[in-house]
């Protein structure tokens, strides 16, 4: 993400620095220092300088085919039925159990099919007050996110149900991270900070002892920490060795976490 600081403030002296929030909301480390004036303050990888950030053309059109009014009762059906699946496998992971991923699918599967048919919907949903827990909060938004980019993309369908299953569990390895690490009210060390990140590990481990998921699924936890100019994690992957699913996912992620209200 770029700031245009012509448009804006910019940062005391032009610069400003690149952090990691906290699950409330504060900071817990700064990573790093980063220029308003120019988007070569910071060098970018060979591979990603190398090439230039391309998409597939379109493969499949969608005009809207529901209007919105009609539209709202089936995406909140829809949102609900996500949150109400995504609450019982973190319920069952939490009580040492190994829960079916069906009913979250098929939920996901439906937000999916409302998005296709008029994304203002979920994203007006999106934008309501609830009680839901900010992580909770956070993979639906972020999942709703990135049905849209997907959407305008025009990617195929399974690719949308990737991208969306996909975000919605991609942060349960932070069940296995200790809670108190996750909402710590300081910056975090650097030990810490490598800890946290291993929730992409964890992710993975949970949902292949799970099974039933296609890879595009995997390919979006694997990498929605990822970015494309290499300052990712958990790999650095870098241009296009990120998946273009994995880019939506963390464009999405990183959007989500910048515009919602934590709590």
């Amino acid at each position: 993400v770029y700031v245009d600081f012509k448009r804006g403030i910019t940062p005391p002296a032009g610069r400003g620095e690149r952090v990691m929030l906290n699950e409330d909301g504060q900071t817990v480390e700064i990573q790093g220092k980063v220029s308003g004036l120019a988007r070569s303050a910071r060098p970018r990888p060979a591979a990603a300088r190398a090439e230039a950030p391309t998409l597939p053309p379109p493969a499949q059109d969608y005009p809207i085919t529901a209007a919105i009014d009609a539209e709202l009762p089936r995406a909140r059906a829809a949102v609900g039925a996500v949150r109400q699946g995504l609450r019982q496998v973190v319920a069952a992971l939490q009580a040492g159990l190994l829960p079916s991923l069906e009913p979250l699918t098929r939920a996901a599967g439906e937000l999916v099919e409302s998005v296709v048919r008029n994304p203002d919907a979920a994203v007006l949903l999106r934008a309501l007050k609830d009680d839901e827990s900010f992580s909770a909060r956070h993979a639906v938004d972020g999942a709703i996110v990135a049905l849209v980019i997907g959407r305008g993309l025009g990617l195929r369908r399974y690719v949308l149900d990737s991208l969306a299953l996909g975000l919605l569990v991609a942060d349960l390895g932070k069940l296995r991270l200790p809670a108190d690490l996750l909402r710590a009210p300081r910056r975090l060390d650097t030990s810490e900070s490598e800890t946290v990140k291993l929730h992409v590990q964890h992710s993975l481990d949970i949902i292949r002892e799970l099974g039933g998921l296609p890879p595009g699924v995997l390919e979006v936890v694997a990498g929605h920490h990822e970015r494309f100019d290499g300052s990712g994690y958990p790999r650095g992957l870098a241009g296009a060795a990120v998946p273009l699913s994995a880019r939506i996912a963390g464009l999405a992620d990183a959007f989500t976490a910048l515009t919602s209200a934590r709590g």
